[in-house]
Formats: structure tokens, C-alpha cells, sequence
């Protein structure tokens, strides 16, 4: 017996609307389920699949944790590309949402960043190497052309070590094509 997969995480917020438009406008989360809105202790159920998945994020209005104290460590969001995380960074910058970094793991490349309420969280798309050993952190600029993007993320990798992805020599042979 074996845990499959994460199936969703909770928080706990101060501003219950402010919180869902940042998911739905910014993230393209899509609200699956929500109590009436004019209940102090409403409730907020997001998904990025509802069609596979209820809820992968539920929003509970009571936040009582107000001294900066840590509440989580982050929420990771998986997305397809390369060119789907340009996007988010673009998604972000235009939220105001602020930036914590911007890394690529081997295994994958990831924004990091805070909600409204400063919950960190991850946008990342996998790369397609599996067996770089974690923790493997360096910056990666996402504002470049995407083949010169490949070709940053390429030289990384080269020189710690780790081989070429397979996942962006597929990329470029689809480009190619």
C-alpha cells in the first residue's frame, strides 16, 4: 500500500474573494464548489481539472494566524511547458504577485511566489530528467526567447554534470518540424 498523489491542500485565509480571483484570475484555477459568500466562515473549492478532480485547493475563510508565522512551506502547481510557464510568469507580473524565485531543479523549472496572503507557492514544468539528485537549485531567466532559454538550461545541466533533457531535444525537434 502506497500514497498516489497529493489530492488537495487547505488554507486558511483572511480575504475569502480576494483569495479566489487571485486563483481563478492569475492560476486558471476553476471554482468546483463554494458556500454561500456571505457567511463569515465560507468555504472555496478550486481545481485545475474539475472534470478529474473535485478540488485540488480548498479555500476556509477564519485565518487566525496573523504574527508571520510559517503556515505552509508551498503549494506546487504542475504545468505542461516551458512556454506555459513564460506565460504564468507573464500572469504573475501583471497580479503584482511577489516573487520568491526563479530556479531549475534538473527535474524541472519552477516559479516560485506568494498569494495575496503570502502562502508560497510553485508553477513548474517538468523537463523530462528524472534522475538528478535533489536538492539541485540554480536561477534561470524565463524572460529570454525559449531557444536561448534551452540552450541556459542545457549549458546548467552540462556543466554540473547532469545530461541533456530529453524532454527539451524534443522540444526542439518539434520546433523543427
Amino acid at each position: 500500500m502506497a500514497i498516489q498523489r497529493l489530492a488537495h491542500v487547505g488554507l486558511w485565509v483572511d480575504d475569502l474573494q480576494k483569495m479566489t480571483r487571485f486563483y481563478t484570475d492569475v492560476l486558471g484555477l476553476e471554482v468546483t464548489d463554494a458556500t454561500d459568500e456571505a457567511r463569515a466562515t465560507g468555504a472555496v473549492f478550486l481545481s485545475s481539472r474539475p472534470d478529474k478532480a473535485h478540488h485540488e485547493l480548498a479555500l476556509m475563510a477564519g485565518r487566525t494566524d496573523h504574527d508571520g508565522g510559517l503556515l505552509i512551506n508551498q503549494i506546487s502547481w504542475m504545468c505542461e511547458s516551458l512556454e506555459d510557464l513564460q506565460g504564468f510568469k507573464r500572469r504573475l507580473e501583471a497580479s503584482d504577485a511577489r516573487f520568491h524565485e526563479i530556479v531549475t531543479h534538473g527535474i524541472a523549472v519552477g516559479i516560485y511566489f506568494y498569494d495575496p496572503e503570502g502562502n508560497r507557492s510553485e508553477v513548474f514544468a517538468p523537463t523530462g530528467l528524472d534522475d538528478v539528485p535533489q536538492p539541485y537549485k540554480k536561477p534561470v531567466d524565463l524572460d529570454q526567447p525559449m531557444e536561448s532559454l534551452l540552450d541556459d538550461l542545457d549549458r546548467q545541466h552540462h556543466a554540473d554534470g547532469i545530461p541533456a533533457s530529453l524532454a527539451i531535444h524534443e522540444h526542439r525537434s518539434e520546433e523543427t518540424t
